[in-house]
């Protein structure tokens, strides 16, 4: 793993009720689970706070650094080349087991250039230790990422 790390912590607050606080480990953090836990609200509301001005308080990551990648915009750009093309920026992918190929995942695997936020119902074999894999549950009113090890 590279120190190309964008950063260690991202903390948002949208609305009034919902709170994330997600401790990052390295430069690739895989969040599976099940539907409904907040992988897919946390995309939208992070991607909501850098383009719409949706009043989001969001603390510990430059928004200008992150990327958002997802299904509905797999088919209108190459993903291997957008990935290829930027330096030290944070991807925040959703749906990765819709939209991922084995030559994706290879490559983020490999890429010590970017930081990578993988959101997907199923793992994929980025060959990471556990440490790097999470699941999102919500703990004491917060939704934080919780690591096997």
């Amino acid at each position: 793993m590279s120190n190309n790390i964008v950063t260690d912590k991202i903390q948002m607050c949208v609305g009034d009720s919902t709170i994330f606080d997600l401790e990052l480990r390295g430069n690739l953090i895989v969040i599976d689970g099940c539907s409904g836990v907040g992988k897919t609200y946390f995309f939208n509301s992070l991607r909501n706070a850098k383009y719409s001005g949706f009043p989001t308080n969001v603390n510990g990551v430059d928004l200008e650094k992150v990327l958002f990648i997802n299904a509905y915009i797999k088919d209108l750009i190459n993903i291997i080349e957008i990935l290829k093309w930027h330096q030290g920026k944070l991807f925040v992918i959703d749906d990765a087991d819709i939209i991922f190929t084995k030559e994706i995942a290879e490559y983020i695997g490999w890429d010590n250039k970017n930081q990578y936020i993988v959101f997907s119902r199923a793992s994929w074999p980025f060959g990471l230790p556990p440490n790097y894999f999470a699941q999102m549950v919500d703990k004491n009113n917060k939704r934080i990422l919780e690591y096997g090890f």
